[in-house]
């Protein structure tokens, strides 16, 4: 790989932990990362991750930057089941009082319907999960 090109994959798509150091030793492995969180919903995901990786490798297919760099984020979600008589959907009453409750307390919640649902970075600490858990939780 030319210096340029090794450049900015390590600037914007090479995964790093927290303190900075790289989990993505090679391109290899963020084709590796990539193709097998591409692949992961599919039932037979072993079979689409080699597809997916193969077109990474030849350059067929290249997602945008912010999905190589978010490719390991986790979604939490939080059905919320409405009593009778309720409103429900998209802006019901209830998803915004618990979205801004939790941004009270420091977590930032999306409603989306009757689903509320936290997508915390990779670069999260265990105690800041712990805090999004606790959030949900309650």
């Amino acid at each position: 790989m030319i210096p340029i090109a090794e450049h900015i994959w390590d600037m914007k798509y090479r995964l790093k932990d927290a303190g900075g150091t790289p989990v993505d030793k090679s391109v290899s492995d963020t084709w590796r990362r990539v193709s097998e969180a591409l692949a992961a919903g599919e039932s037979d995901s072993g079979q689409w991750s080699e597809k997916f990786a193969n077109s990474l490798k030849h350059f067929h297919f290249l997602p945008a930057g912010r999905i190589f760099a978010g490719i390991k984020m986790v979604a939490v979600a939080i059905e919320l089941r409405q009593p009778p008589g309720e409103e429900s959907g998209y802006l019901a009453a209830r998803s915004l009082e618990l979205r801004r409750a939790a941004i009270d307390r420091g977590v930032l919640l999306r409603p989306l319907g009757n689903v509320l649902y936290a997508m915390p970075p990779a670069c999260t600490s265990a105690a800041q999960a712990q805090t999004i858990g606790m959030v949900l939780r309650e």
